[in-house]
Order: structure tokens, then C-alpha cells, then sequence
């Protein structure tokens, strides 16, 4: 960053990671509003980020800073692409880095501390660990969150995945006991009924246990609760809207650590030809997910142990002063690999 803003610096990379070519309040605001799952928040922590920080940089000049303030930008990068697939609430987490940048946090306490060095090693590409800040195709997570947002979870069955859908929700329209129940239920609990929008059971556990009391009939909420996920189970429910129902579709989410593919107990579930397969692959690989395999892990042992004898080479070279192709040729023979092409050498020894 020498004879370089750190400012400046710092407004590029981020700029080109978030694909824009200027910070535009308008535009910002304008494709924050056409995002699903978008906060009031949002657009203030984004302005910071290109119209504030970069001024902090250049006043307060240490890596620890820089590395704060980029790990305040990681963040924000999160709720940019879509919120639904990183941790919950980034927003958060950057508010907090906010006030660690503005002096409103003490900068060095352990919270702040544990973020930035956690972070402190994300590379440029958005390699954080072993997971990623930033998709290598956002279209297919875009489109997954619109898909989200909107309920339409069928997007992702196939024809033959819809039908079985389709016909389980019209057994379910048709069931004089479906039709009973709720009428018992709206009788009974008169007031707990009452809502407006949808009723919505509880969420169900990341595993098949639950970890907190469960289910209570401690007072009339809670015994509402307890007879509503009674009756949600027994006709696979997620919500009541009125006396609409609504079903626990097959379903598909991309979430902070993976895909989730949901398969209804009532779905006679065919491997083959139930799930549109190659869209939730398109949705998976999104985040850049490395091939498998025997083959694909010998490969890459074998194009490890060559990059560090290509590196090991490089750098004897320089102390032969070498520069060049005759750097490049010195490596490629040094490895034993002669008749390799120059640009394919320049990649084993690329930082």
C-alpha cells in the first residue's frame, strides 16, 4: 500500500467484491428494497462502509484495524448476497464492528478481539477456514431465497414430485376430519385462534430431539400450543391461515453449513424422479464445493506436493538471480517437469 490511500485501497477491493462499479445510494437502496428478507438497517451499515470507514483507514493505520474493518465488510457482504444463507442476523455483528470503528466499543475487548481474529486469515476470494463468505454463482442462491421468501418450495420437485404434492393437498382439502378438528379447535379456543395472517406451529429442531421443555399446559397459550402441534402432526401442517391449510412441502434451503433437502413422511419419495436434481445441484455448488472422490483427493495430494516442490524451486532460483523464463524453465526442471507449458508453472507458484 505504499504511496497508496489505504482509503483508496480499501474502497477498490470492496467494490469489486461486491461487483459495483461506484457506491450509488440510489441503486443501493433501490436493489436492497427488491431483496427479500432486506432490513431498514442495511442501507446505513452499506454507507459506512463506502463513504465513512475508508476515512477511518487512513487516520488510524494498523493491521488490526484493517483487518477489523474488513471483517466489518465480510459482514455486510452477507446480508448484500443473501441473508438467508449465512449466519443469522450478520447485521449484527456489523453493527457491533461499527462501534468498535467509531470508538464506541472498546477495540480490543474480547468479543471484538474474536471476531477480527477469526476472520483475520478470510482470503481475498471470500475463503474463510473452511467455508466462504462469498459464492462463486449467486444466481442460483438469489433465486433459492426469492423461492424461500415466497413459499414456493415446489420450484425445486419435478413434475412428477408436484403431482404427489398436489394430491396430498387435495386430500387434505377434502377431509371432512381435517374439517372437524379445526372446527373443534376454533371452538375450544376461541381467542388463540384469532390471528391475523397465518398460524404458525413451532419450528421444527435442526435434529430429531428436543432440547428445551417441549410442550407445556401451564396456562391457555400454552395449552393452545401444545393441542395446535397435536393437530398440525396429524395432517403435516406448517401453518393455518383462516380455515386454509398449509402443508409441509418437500423442500429445499440452502442454510450457513449446507443443504437441506426436507422430505415429507406422506411423499412416496423417488430418488430418480421426484426432485428437479439438477437445480438443487446448481444451488449447492454455488459456494464453489470442491469435487469428491478417491481419484479427485489423489489428484489434488499429488498437485499440492508439486505446487511446494514448484515454490521450494522458486525460491532457490531467486537466489541465483534468476528472473523470468529462465526462472520458469529453471522450476519446470527442477520439479521434473520439463515439458511444462510456462503458464501452467506460473500457477503451481502463484500466492
Amino acid at each position: 500500500m505504499v504511496g497508496r490511500k489505504r482509503s483508496e485501497v480499501f474502497v477498490k477491493k470492496w467494490l469489486k467484491i461486491f461487483c459495483l462499479d461506484a457506491f450509488e445510494e440510489d441503486k443501493i437502496a433501490k436493489e436492497l428494497l427488491n431483496m427479500p428478507f432486506s432490513e431498514e438497517r442495511d442501507l446505513p451499515l452499506l454507507k459506512f462502509l463506502f463513504l465513512n470507514l475508508p476515512k477511518i483507514l487512513d487516520k488510524r493505520r494498523s493491521e488490526y484495524v484493517w483487518n477489523l474493518a474488513n471483517a466489518y465488510a465480510f459482514f455486510c457482504l452477507n446480508f448484500w448476497q443473501a441473508r438467508t444463507t449465512f449466519i443469522a442476523f450478520p447485521e449484527t455483528y456489523a453493527e457491533l464492528l461499527k462501534d468498535a470503528l467509531t470508538e464506541k466499543e472498546d477495540i480490543y475487548s474480547p468479543k471484538i478481539r474474536a471476531i477480527v481474529e477469526i476472520l483475520a486469515d478470510t482470503l481475498p476470494d471470500g475463503q474463510c477456514g473452511f467455508n466462504s463468505f462469498k459464492f462463486k454463482n449467486i444466481k442460483p442462491i438469489r433465486e433459492a431465497q426469492d423461492i424461500v421468501f415466497k413459499g414456493r418450495y415446489e420450484d425445486f420437485l419435478s413434475d412428477v414430485g408436484r403431482a404427489k404434492y398436489e394430491e396430498f393437498e387435495q386430500k387434505i382439502l377434502d377431509s371432512e376430519e381435517f374439517k372437524r378438528d379445526w372446527k373443534l379447535i376454533k371452538q375450544l379456543y376461541p381467542e388463540e385462534t384469532k390471528v391475523d395472517g397465518k398460524l404458525r406451529r413451532k419450528l421444527l429442531n435442526e435434529r430429531g430431539w428436543t432440547q428445551d421443555e417441549g410442550v407445556s399446559f401451564n396456562s391457555p397459550q400454552s395449552e393452545f400450543e401444545a393441542i395446535f402441534e397435536l393437530f398440525c402432526w396429524k395432517y403435516y401442517l406448517w401453518a393455518m391461515d383462516g380455515d386454509k391449510p398449509y402443508i409441509m412441502k418437500p423442500s429445499v434451503n440452502i442454510t450457513p453449513l449446507g443443504t437441506q433437502i426436507f422430505i415429507p413422511s406422506y411423499i412416496s419419495y423417488d430418488a430418480k424422479r421426484d426432485f428437479n436434481h439438477g437445480k438443487i445441484s446448481r444451488l449447492h455448488k454455488a459456494k464453489g464445493t470442491q469435487k469428491q472422490g478417491v481419484a479427485f483427493t489423489e489428484s489434488r495430494t499429488r498437485l499440492a506436493k508439486l505446487k511446494e516442490l514448484a515454490k521450494k524451486a522458486e525460491t532457490e532460483g531467486r537466489k541465483n538471480n534468476l528472473k523470468g523464463d529462465k526462472l520458469l524453465d529453471y522450476i519446470a526442471n527442477t520439479i521434473g517437469r520439463p515439458n511444462m507449458d510456462f503458464r501452467s508453472i506460473r500457477k503451481l507458484i502463484e500466492r
